[in-house]
């Protein structure tokens, strides 16, 4: 009986530990290569490429890649109005590619308007913002890069 409470106990603590090295185990979706999505005008919908009729973005990564310094790709996301409660927060997190540049991320609604956010992580690897969100808003992430170049591996932009 106490090999298998022992037992227990270690394998919670693996997955406990193997999840805080892996904060972003959401559900990869990758960047829409038939759509262009390099202008304000026209985002890729986060949501593009995850099974169909998934409309709530939490838990979800966006995949991408810049093709060059002037790449700037841009996102439309949306949140369903039964995540929502007064007080809702999203953490939108980047994560750029490893050993690469650095990337940014800009959060504006739908028209370019200011949305207000909270810094919680800037590192070289890894930026992120905490929102309060509003279910009637459409809001345009982009991802860009802060360096004269750009990694030839991904990024992953994340909802949580």
């Amino acid at each position: 009986m106490k090999f298998k409470k022992i037992t227990l106990v270690l394998a919670a603590v693996s997955a406990l530990a193997f999840g805080a090295q892996s904060a972003f185990a959401n559900t990869n979706i990758n960047e829409q290569f038939d759509v262009q999505n390099n202008s304000f005008n026209t985002p890729e919908a986060f949501l593009a490429g995850a099974p169909a009729g998934t409309t709530n973005p939490f838990g979800y990564n966006k995949v991408g890649s810049l093709s060059n310094p002037n790449d700037i790709d841009w996102y439309l996301l949306t949140f369903p109005q039964n995540t929502s409660y007064p007080g809702a927060t999203a953490t939108i997190s980047l994560v750029s590619p490893y050993g690469g540049p650095q990337y940014g991320v800009t959060i504006v609604d739908e028209n370019g308007g200011y949305i207000e956010k909270t810094r919680v992580t800037d590192t070289e690897q890894l930026t992120q913002y905490t929102i309060n969100y509003n279910p009637n808003i459409k809001y345009k992430v982009s991802v860009y890069s802060l360096s004269s170049n750009v990694s030839p591996y991904n990024y992953q932009l994340a909802i949580n």
